[in-house]
């Protein structure tokens, strides 16, 4: 049972590359980054952060859409109320 324990306690402490990028940048440098890359355009982009960093905000670029992002929104409990897809609606026609 403890070389169990300490498997699992080894495997809980593995950190992805996924994980390990969100962990290159504080909040507001994160931030700092994704407004840059609003700003410059796809192309300014670099690959690494494509399949990697803007992951973390749920902003995906996938070869079915070229040059397109594919957003993804986390709904907390599954919970939404008319207003809040109201919202995300407009959102979708405004910039989707």
């Amino acid at each position: 049972m403890e070389a169990l324990q300490k498997a699992y306690e080894a495997r809980n402490k593995k950190i992805n590359k996924l994980e390990k990028t969100k962990q290159l940048k504080n909040p507001q440098e994160a931030f700092n980054k994704l407004e840059e890359y609003a700003r410059d355009g796809y192309d300014s982009t670099p690959n690494e952060d494509k399949k990697y960093f803007l992951k973390c905000f749920g902003i995906y670029d996938r070869p079915a859409t070229p040059e397109r992002f594919m957003l993804k929104l986390r709904i907390p409990g599954g919970h939404l109320n008319s207003t809040q897809a109201r919202v995300i609606g407009e959102c979708a026609k405004e910039f989707g």
